[in-house]
C-alpha cells in the first residue's frame, strides 16, 4: 500500500471513522449499468441486453473448479434461446490477460465472450466471492439469482441439482425462483 493510502487509514482510525467494504446489492435490487470490454476488445454494457436475462460466470482458466464446470457451462449456453438468455464470463482482477483468455477459451471450446472486470467493481457489486459463480440478471436489470451453477454433480446424475437452470426456468415461466442465493464453492476472488 503507498505511504498516502497508509496514511489516510491511520487518520480514518485515529478518528474513528470505520473503512467498510462495500456491500454488495441484494437479490432483487437492480443492478445500475456498466461498460467492460472482452478479451477480444468488444465493449458490453449491461442495457445492451435489455429485456433478456443475463447469466454472469465468474471464470478463470487458472481454476481447477471452473475448468471442471466447461462441460456444463456449455449445455447451459446452449440450452436457452439467445434472444431471451446471454451467458458472458467475467475474469475479475489483473491476473490473466486478454490473450491468454482467448488462448484457454480457444483450448477449452468455452464459446461464451469473457468480460475483463478488470478493478473487480463487477465483482464487488453482485457479491462474487468464488469462481465459478453465477449471477442472473433479469430482463429488467434486476439481480434475481447468487450463487453456485449446481450441487457439483455431473450432468446426468440424479442427485443433481441444477439451481442456475433452475433459477433461469423459473424466470422464463414467470414463477417464482425456488433457491435465490446458495453458497458458491471453488477457487477464491482474490481482490
Amino acid at each position: 500500500m503507498p505511504r498516502s493510502g497508509i496514511f489516510l487509514l491511520c487518520v480514518c482510525l485515529a478518528i474513528g471513522i470505520s473503512v467498510q467494504p462495500i456491500p454488495a446489492v441484494d437479490i432483487g435490487a437492480q443492478i445500475g449499468d456498466f461498460r467492460l470490454s472482452d478479451e477480444s476488445g468488444n465493449t458490453h454494457t449491461l442495457s445492451s441486453h435489455s429485456g433478456k436475462i443475463v447469466v454472469f460466470v465468474f471464470w478463470s482458466y487458472k481454476c481447477p473448479s471452473a475448468i471442471r464446470y466447461t462441460d456444463r457451462l456449455d449445455v447451459l449456453q446452449n440450452k436457452y434461446d439467445k434472444s431471451r438468455v446471454v451467458v458472458v464470463g467475467v475474469s475479475t482482477g489483473n491476473s490473466e490477460t486478454a490473450s491468454a483468455i482467448q488462448a484457454n477459451k480457444a483450448n477449452l471450446k468455452v464459446n461464451f465472450p469473457v468480460l475483463l472486470d478488470r478493478d473487480g467493481s463487477l465483482a464487488t457489486m453482485l457479491g462474487a466471492t468464488h469462481i465459478p459463480s453465477v449471477f442472473i440478471i433479469d430482463g429488467n436489470s434486476r439481480l434475481r439469482y447468487r450463487g453456485a451453477i449446481d450441487n457439483d454433480k455431473r450432468i446426468g446424475d440424479g442427485k443433481r441439482k441444477a439451481y442456475a437452470e433452475d433459477a433461469i426456468d423459473a424466470l422464463l415461466s414467470a414463477r417464482p425462483i425456488e433457491v435465490r442465493e446458495i453458497e458458491a464453492k471453488g477457487c477464491m476472488i482474490r481482490p
